[in-house]
């Protein structure tokens, strides 16, 4: 019984892309993309008040000639225009092979760009049949003319070439621990890792740091400042001799010269140290009771219903509740 639930929820998810009607309500659907299939049409090709009315909204009218009998001589006038029979399907899962882009490729936290870069010289091919097969070079006449004819030699030319055959290809499944931003770590369902941020926040002042140099400047907030003062007239001789650079006279009883005074500025600071740990719910368990089941897909629908959001429910974290995250939960529960 459940497994016929199934296959018809998922008939029903399948052909929602299909339900669309135009290019705006499809595209508004993270999972569906528009195909279109432009057709031209010339309003003069309708040959009645009736049908030409009917493409009214594309700039055809009916006009009348009032020298003929009945239609006769009246003509549907509006020059040419185009309708879109496309239709709204569902967007294909790409392979890591798939991808013929560097930013494709690199946004699949799953698949990685390998980079192969052949570098060659025209020169080095001289042959007619092989010099062409290679970008910028062709086979030219290094000479004269004369008559049509190459007086000279032929030559490949064109200096130094590129070939690119980097491609995109799968690697290894991270583990959650390697992610080290909390948006990276919320993004891992289509790694079949369910990984969640534990945030962790130190909190602190730059001052707590004015006798240490390097771990103030440890801290992004905070910076290492040192500024020279006088040391004074009214100082007492204690406190003037423990100020480097101070003199006392014990003529005038004074404190004399200049002392540097350093600190740690920056005021108060943040600093996260949160990290990315495997989720203790397992991906799918919307209503999080550590069981993935037909449940968590009826709590889902309803979501994509209301239009309701729910962050265990975003199973993909793509920040929107849709039938993606149910096709998702299917599959684990058929897959299980």
């Amino acid at each position: 019984m459940k497994v016929a639930f199934f296959i018809i929820l998922t008939n029903i998810i399948f052909l929602q892309c299909d339900t669309y009607g135009n290019s705006n309500d499809c595209i508004n659907n993270n999972s569906c993309e528009w195909s279109s299939d432009f057709v031209s049409f010339n309003c003069n090709e309708f040959g009645n008040s009736s049908s030409c009315e009917n493409y009214s909204d594309y700039g055809c009218s009916w006009e009348f000639s009032w020298g003929g009998w009945q239609d006769y001589g009246s003509s549907c006038v509006g020059g040419i225009f185009q309708i879109d029979n496309g239709s709204c399907q569902e967007i294909p899962d790409l392979e890591c092979l798939d991808y013929n882009s560097q930013m494709g490729c690199e946004d699949d936290v799953g698949c990685g760009w390998v980079e192969d870069i052949d570098t060659g010289w025209c020169g080095s091919h001289n042959s007619a049949a092989s010099c062409p097969n290679y970008p910028t070079c062709s086979w030219s006449c290094d000479g004269c003319w004369y008559l049509g004819e190459c007086c000279g030699t032929y030559i490949c030319t064109g200096g130094y070439y590129e070939i690119d055959n980097s491609y995109c290809e799968e690697v290894e499944t991270p583990e959650c621990s390697d992610f080290n931003s909390e948006s990276a770590c919320n993004h891992t369902a289509h790694l079949d890792i369910d990984c969640e941020w534990m945030q962790s926040i130190d909190y602190g002042n730059c001052s707590e740091y004015n006798y240490n140099s390097s771990q103030c400047n440890s801290i992004d907030e905070c910076s290492w400042s040192s500024y020279q003062i006088n040391c004074g007239t009214g100082t007492g001789y204690e406190d003037c001799v423990s100020q480097a650079g101070c003199s006392y006279s014990f003529l005038t009883y004074q404190c004399s010269g200049w002392t540097t005074i350093s600190e740690c500025n920056g005021g108060a600071y943040e600093i996260d140290n949160g990290n990315c740990q495997e989720s203790s719910y397992p991906i799918g368990d919307v209503n999080q009771n550590n069981v993935v089941n037909v449940q968590d897909v009826i709590i889902i629908v309803n979501f994509i219903l209301n239009n309701e959001y729910s962050e265990s429910a975003d199973v993909n974290n793509d920040n929107i509740v849709n039938v993606i995250d149910a096709i998702y939960i299917i599959d684990l529960i058929l897959n299980n």
